[in-house]
C-alpha cells in the first residue's frame, strides 16, 4: 500500500503509480483526465473487486495534475476512519495544516483552500457518504477553485458531480 497522508503528489510519484496501471488502464487514466479539467468534482467509481484500481487510476490523475494545479494536489486516505465526525480534521491534517483549537477544521480548511488552486484526492469515501458530501459542499460553495478528485464504490452525490465507473483493469 502506498500512503502519502500529509504529503504533496509529485511527478516521481506518477511515474511510479503509472508503470502499476496495465496498458488498458493508461487509456483510462487519459479519458478520466480529461474530466478533471472541466469538473470541479470526479468521483471515480467501481465495484468492491475493482478498489485498488479505483486508488491506482486516482493517483495517477493526480499525479498528472500537479503542474495545473501549482497550490497544491493532496491525497487522503479516507480508509481508517469510521467516524464521519473526523472527515474535516482528517483532511486538514492530509493538507499540513495544525489543530486549532478555537476555530473548526472546515474554517481552517477553507480559509487555506479559499483562493488555491488545488486538487484534493479522497480516496475510500463510500462508507462516509454524508461527511464526504457534506465537506465537498461547504468547500465548493467557499473555494471557488478547488476540485474534488474521489473514489468511492458509488458516487458522493454533490451538484455538478461527474462519475466514472472503472472498468476492469486487466
Amino acid at each position: 500500500a502506498i500512503t502519502l497522508i500529509k504529503q504533496r503528489l509529485n511527478s516521481s510519484f506518477g511515474d511510479a503509480v503509472s508503470k502499476s496501471i496495465p496498458a488498458a488502464g493508461r487509456t483510462v487514466v487519459f479519458d478520466v483526465s480529461v474530466y478533471v479539467t472541466i469538473s470541479g468534482d470526479l468521483t471515480i467509481s467501481g465495484s468492491k473487486l475493482t478498489v485498488a484500481g479505483q486508488t491506482a487510476l486516482a493517483l495517477e490523475i493526480a499525479a498528472r495534475f500537479t503542474e495545473d494545479f501549482g497550490d497544491g494536489v493532496w491525497y487522503v486516505d479516507l480508509a481508517p476512519i469510521t467516524d464521519p465526525g473526523l472527515v474535516p480534521m482528517v483532511v486538514a491534517r492530509a493538507l499540513g495544516l495544525p489543530d486549532q483549537p478555537d476555530r473548526s477544521s472546515m474554517d481552517v480548511l477553507a480559509e487555506f483552500i479559499a483562493d488555491r488552486r488545488s486538487l484534493v484526492l479522497l480516496d475510500n469515501c463510500e462508507h462516509l457518504l454524508d461527511a464526504v458530501t457534506d465537506l465537498i459542499s461547504a468547500l465548493a460553495a467557499q473555494c471557488d477553485v478547488v476540485t474534488f478528485l474521489n473514489t468511492s464504490r458509488e458516487p458522493i452525490g454533490v451538484p455538478g458531480e461527474l462519475t466514472w465507473r472503472v472498468p476492469s483493469l486487466s
